[in-house]
Order: structure tokens, then sequence, then C-alpha cells
């Protein structure tokens, strides 16, 4: 954590944030997702075999950040299973469909977001994604009237890290982009996009420890946030 802190305190009024691997635990709802597409197509699979297509879904998947046919392409040409079937047209169709049911918010998040509202901040969130699978994950997480706003990209023509889409949520929320916070785990979407934005950012990297050499306040866990937020 940076010397930031007390900065952050004194003027940050709204704290934004991404939702995938932010507030919700993407790793784990993405390899729900992909397993029940992996069983669908080919069900009844050795276990480690299975495990084997799974794993590679994972890296190939970039945190979210690929077109899934670029997934199930790879898959066809590695292991012989085709996804594309469970879609109409293709298996990306289908994940746009049905990833938001395996949706789940890390263990913290609800209770974090309810005591950083009951001090007074206002809180929103901005997304990329489907206008239909973002808000539906919203849902599916119990957050879908929670917020003062929601952006997502999938019902503008921008997108994060364009700065444009954060201080669009700004204004939403009434708020100046200097008066916010964006806390993201994806340093070249979240974190590049809030700073040009105006925005403090906090990174959040809750996967060990990873070299950074910038100056930008950085968070394990979304519980850290109420010693930054006070």
């Amino acid at each position: 954590m940076t010397d930031g802190k007390r900065e952050l305190k004194m003027q940050i009024r709204t704290l934004l944030f991404d939702f995938d691997d932010t507030l919700g635990n993407r790793e784990r709802y993405a390899y729900q997702a992909y397993e029940e597409a992996v069983d669908s197509v080919k069900p009844g699979m050795d276990p480690m075999e299975k495990e084997a297509i799974l794993q590679t879904c994972m890296i190939l998947d970039q945190q979210g950040d690929i077109n899934k046919n670029y997934v199930s392409s790879a898959l066809r040409e590695r292991f012989g299973i085709d996804l594309d079937v469970l879609g109409e047209p293709d298996f990306n169709q289908w994940w746009e469909t049905n990833l938001w049911k395996y949706t789940e918010l890390f263990p913290d998040a609800m209770e974090v977001l309810t005591k950083l509202r009951d001090r007074g901040y206002r809180l929103g969130v901005v997304t990329n994604g489907t206008s239909y699978s973002q808000h539906q994950k919203l849902a599916k997480a119990g957050l879908d009237t929670f917020f003062d706003a929601v952006v997502v990209s999938g019902d503008l023509k921008v997108k994060k890290p364009d700065p444009e889409i954060f201080r669009y949520a700004a204004e939403k929320i009434g708020s100046m982009p200097e008066e916010c916070a964006f806390i993201g785990d994806l340093f070249a979407r979240d974190i590049i996009g809030a700073f040009h934005a105006g925005m403090k950012p906090v990174w959040i990297w809750p996967h060990g420890q990873r070299m950074m050499e910038a100056d930008c306040t950085r968070i394990r866990t979304l519980t850290d946030l109420l010693d930054l937020f006070r």
C-alpha cells in the first residue's frame, strides 16, 4: 500500500468498482461455466483428462478479455471438443447467455460495500460486457438495486480503459472525477483508465505478489478498503 492513504481518505467521496474479479469471483464462476460446457458436449470424462481441458480453458480465457470463440477453436484443435454446438450461432453466444448463472461475490464483498455505504460514500459499478450479461450478474449477486449508479459498456459506445466511460460514471453519480476512487483488478483496463480520467485508482490484486513500480495504491482484499476509506 502506498503513502497516498491519508490523501485518499481526505478527498474521496465516491467509490466506483469494477465487477468481474473485483466484487465478483470471476475465476470461480468462469471455471464452473466452462465445466458445464465441457460436461455437456463430452459427459463422463476421466476427471484428470477433464481437468486438463478446464485448466487450458482458464489460461486461454485471459481473465475474460478474449472472445470465447477463440477458446472454442483452440479446444477443438487440441482436444477434439466442439463447444460451438452449445450456442446459436456459436460458443461465445452460449457464454454470454449462461455465465451469469454462476455469479458469486467474494466472501467479504457485501459486508465491505455495506460498511462503505454506511460511512457515507456513494457507490457505483463500471463494468465491461454486454448489457444482458452484466446486469444479470448484478441481479444474481443481489446488487442490482444496491448502487447509486451502474455503468455497463454494452449500454454505451465506449468501454474501459477509455477515460470517457469513467467520466460518464462520475457524472451519473453526481461527482467530479477527482472525488472518485476506482477499484479494479486489471491494470491495463481499470487502473490506467481511471488514472487518465482523473480518478484515484486502487489496484486490487488477490492472486499473490506481483512486481509494481508505479505509484499506485494496491490492496489484496476488499476488506483492505475499510482501512483506506474510513
